[in-house]
Order: C-alpha cells, then sequence, then structure tokens
C-alpha cells in the first residue's frame, strides 16, 4: 500500500491572519447603509428649508415691491389723469385691464407714457391656473378702442388673487369697474395673494384736487383785487346793499328790502 506524505499546514493563528465571516459583512454593510441614508436625508432637508426660507423672503420682498410701485404711482397722480377699468374672465378668476390717461411714470422713467399713449396695468393668465400682473403703455385715449398692443414687463408671477376695486366718494361704495363718467376715484384697492400665501389687502389713496375758483361768487361778482401791489383794494368790490349799510342813528343793518332795526342801546 503505497502512502502520500502529508503537510501539516498553519491555521489562522499561527499565521497571525484573521478575517470577517459573512454575518459580519452583512452587519456592517447594513450599518453603513444607515448612516448614510440618514446623512443624506439630513442634508436634502436642510436644503429644503434653505429653498423654503429662500423663497418665502423672495415673495416677501417682491410683495413689498409690488405694493411700494403703486403706492408711488396713484399718490403721484396729476390732477389732469383719468383711468378706466375693464374686467373679463370668471368671477373666480377675474382678468383686470386699468388704463391710465396722463399717468406719470412707472418705475422711475422706465415707462413714461407719451400725450398720445396710455399706461396699462393688466393681468394675464398665465400656465398652472395661475396669474400674471404687468405693467404697460398702449397707443391711444381713454374711450376708445386700444390702437396698438401693450408693451412693457412683468411685476409679479404665481398669483393666485389680484383684485382691483376703486372707491366711488360720491356714492360711498366700491366699484370693480371704472369709466370715465364716474370721475375720479378718491381711493384704489388691490387684493394680492402669491402661490398659497394668505391675501393682503392695499389701500391706495388718490389725491384730491380743490375745485379752480371762478370768481362768480353771487354775493359779490366782483371781488377787490389789488394788482398793483399798494396795499389798497383797486377795486372796493361789490357795494353793500340798500339794507346792509350802516344807519346815521346807529342802528343795526336791516334786511334788504326792509326798514332799518333799532338800537337798542340808545335810550
Amino acid at each position: 500500500m503505497k502512502s502520500f506524505p502529508t503537510t501539516n499546514r498553519p491555521g489562522p493563528a499561527a499565521t497571525g491572519r484573521t478575517g470577517f465571516t459573512l454575518l459580519e459583512t452583512i452587519l456592517a454593510l447594513g450599518v453603513t447603509f444607515l448612516i448614510v441614508t440618514t446623512a443624506f436625508g439630513i442634508v436634502t432637508s436642510c436644503m429644503e428649508l434653505g429653498d423654503t426660507v429662500r423663497i418665502s423672503r423672495t415673495g416677501r420682498e417682491e410683495k413689498a415691491a409690488v405694493e411700494d410701485l403703486f403706492r408711488n404711482f396713484f399718490s403721484t397722480l396729476p390732477q389732469d389723469s383719468a383711468l378706466e377699468c375693464r374686467v373679463s374672465g370668471s368671477s373666480r378668476t377675474p382678468l383686470t385691464e386699468i388704463r391710465v390717461q396722463n399717468a406719470p411714470a412707472l418705475a422711475g422713467s422706465i415707462l413714461n407714457p407719451g400725450p398720445n399713449e396710455v399706461l396699462v396695468i393688466q393681468t394675464t393668465e398665465e400656465p398652472g391656473g395661475y396669474l400674471r400682473l404687468g405693467v404697460g403703455i398702449s397707443e391711444g385715449r381713454l374711450g376708445t378702442a386700444r390702437a396698438g398692443p401693450v408693451s412693457g414687463f412683468a411685476v409679479a408671477g404665481q398669483i393666485a388673487m389680484c383684485r382691483w376695486r376703486f372707491f366711488q366718494a360720491d356714492r360711498n361704495q366700491w366699484q370693480e369697474k371704472w369709466d370715465l363718467t364716474m370721475g375720479r376715484p378718491r381711493f384704489v384697492e388691490l387684493t394680492f395673494s402669491q402661490t398659497s400665501a394668505l391675501p393682503e389687502r392695499w389701500v391706495f389713496p388718490v389725491p384730491v384736487f380743490a375745485a379752480p375758483q371762478t370768481g362768480n361768487d353771487p354775493q359779490n361778482p366782483n371781488p377787490p383785487t389789488d394788482e398793483d401791489g399798494d396795499g389798497k383794494p383797486d377795486n372796493p368790490g361789490q357795494p353793500p346793499r340798500d339794507g346792509d349799510r350802516p344807519r346815521p342813528d346807529g342802528g343795526r343793518p336791516g334786511p334788504p328790502n326792509g326798514p332799518p332795526l333799532p338800537n337798542r342801546n340808545r335810550p
């Protein structure tokens, strides 16, 4: 019987080499996966929070810019300016177009309408069911059909609500539409909100100008004047009526067509 020589191989303890079992490897991979997943979730949450803060800050800044823009515009309307407002679309999503004649420059000097142009503030639809608020200049005059397209720029987008109203002082009520026959509004109201934010209401005062003096005073149609600057009236004005002239006996002036009243201070 032939025999083969045997060799004695050293074990792990003899060579000083150690290794991981399959179970230990699986456990290590699982722990590593949990750590990486947790870290990725934390980083993603921080990025989303930063985006939310940035969007919120941008939204507040954009709303503040819209408020300042229209507050400055309506508060500087000159005396000869006039406006009209047309509303189209549905009651849920109205599309408003405000046309201002003889309007001041808007946004500095970017939009400065000429004599035969009107400044237009309008809302249009954009994808996603939102609205866009823009301003521009169009040819033509109020009370006539639009003669040319509106050229301008967008003020704000992603708008969920944009409603304009005008306060009619003689009727003491707000109107959603306005035309030239209604005169000049006392206040302009804008209810504005973007995306899912709560709506904000702004009221812009419109300057009120006193009626010019015509000089047709029924009591004094010829008021005194002092054109030479000597401190004395050039014309004495309307002479007093007979009943308003002082009496020689000290009696008080009576009615225009009646006798003078007696002087109660005289015995």
